[in-house]
Formats: C-alpha cells, structure tokens, sequence
C-alpha cells in the first residue's frame, strides 16, 4: 500500500498547480488579446520613433507585454533583423535626416537620440554610413 501523502507537501503541490493554472490562463488570454503581430508593430513605433529613442529594450518589451528574450526571438523572427539593428538603422536615418534640416549640432542630435555622449553617436553613425556625423552635415 502506498503511504499517504503529507499534508505539507500536498498543500504546497496544490497550490503550485494552481499557480501554474492560472498563470497559463492569463498568457493564453493575453496571447488571444494581442495577437504577436499587433504587439510587434508597437515595438517597431517604440524602436523606431525619435520620441521614444532612449527606452531601453526591457522598456519596450514590458511595454508590448512580454519578457525581454522573447521579445527579441519573436522580433527577428518576425522583421528578419534584431530589435537593437532595427532601432539603431532608426536612430541612423533620424540623425541623417536632423543633420540634413542643419538646426542642431552633433551634440544636441546625439542627445535627442539618446546617446551618452556625441562620441559614442559619432562612433556608431560611422560605423552604418561609413561617413562620420560632422562630414554628413557638410
């Protein structure tokens, strides 16, 4: 014959699966809700719009409902191109188009794109065009 189970332990397994229940329920009614593609193309806004340049991607992905490596996974999977690719070809063709219009310096682009600093703007403005910021604007 078996031993019957421990109250403790049978408690505690109880409440697990209820747990674990309720949890799978919430994700399968938030997946109905907001479908993956809805979800991405509000990720897409959030990495691509000049408004939302500093939000880190832990940001966007609790933003659109979703952990940050899933977020990523379906992003690529979905775009073909990672969510950080994606946003710096965004803050690339923003800072071309600022450094087109000729209204603010190098400095204050880098800022507005939510750079540390113009250096690391520089840097990374180069390394996609090929061309540094300061001779783009010429």
């Amino acid at each position: 014959s078996m031993a019957s189970p421990d109250p403790v332990e049978h408690a505690r397994a109880s409440c697990l699966m209820r747990t674990f229940v309720v949890e799978a329920a919430r994700l399968d009614r938030q997946r109905h809700e907001q479908p993956d593609d809805e979800r991405m193309e509000r990720a897409r806004h959030y990495l691509g719009e000049r408004k939302h340049a500093a939000m880190s991607l832990d940001d966007v992905a609790a933003k659109v409902g979703m952990g940050l490596e899933n977020f990523r996974k379906t992003f690529k999977r979905r775009y073909g191109i990672p969510p950080h690719a994606y946003r710096l070809r965004r803050r690339v063709e923003h800072a071309a188009a600022m450094l087109r219009e000729g209204e603010l310096s190098v400095a204050e682009i880098a800022e507005t794109l939510g750079y540390h600093d113009a250096f690391a703007f520089s840097k990374q403005f180069k390394r996609v065009t090929g061309v540094s910021p300061s001779l783009f604007h010429r």
